[in-house]
């Protein structure tokens, strides 16, 4: 019984552990295509301004 309590409870931890990899991973997916972006329009102007 304690042994099935544990496996359920590790079973718990790892899908909360890989949603929160997921999440992390889009977010930080996110971050970069922001960055990128910025990057991006940052040098549009100096090229326009030059």
């Amino acid at each position: 019984e304690v042994l099935n309590e544990t496996k359920e409870g590790i079973k718990e931890t790892v899908n909360e552990t890989k949603e929160g990899i997921k999440e992390t991973v889009n977010e930080t997916k996110e971050a970069i295509n922001a960055t990128v972006n910025a990057t991006t329009t940052d040098n549009e102007t100096t090229e326009t301004t030059q």
